[in-house]
């Protein structure tokens, strides 16, 4: 996770642990939500093992 860039951590996190919708991240972030489905960590169980890991983290 560290070693992606800033902008796509910031996708990863948004997305898969707060569940925000890809037009949120668009306008928040300043991109199109074609470059935010386009994120990594399309594979559903590394979405899920991403996000217990933070999770695991956070808490």
């Amino acid at each position: 996770m560290q070693t992606l860039p800033p902008r796509q951590r910031a996708v990863l996190l948004l997305k898969d642990v707060f569940e925000w919708s890809s037009k949120q991240i668009a306008e928040t972030l300043r991109m199109s939500p074609a470059a935010v489905n386009s994120a990594p960590c399309k594979r559903p169980e590394r979405r899920w093992i991403v996000r217990n890991i933070v999770l695991k983290n956070i808490a």
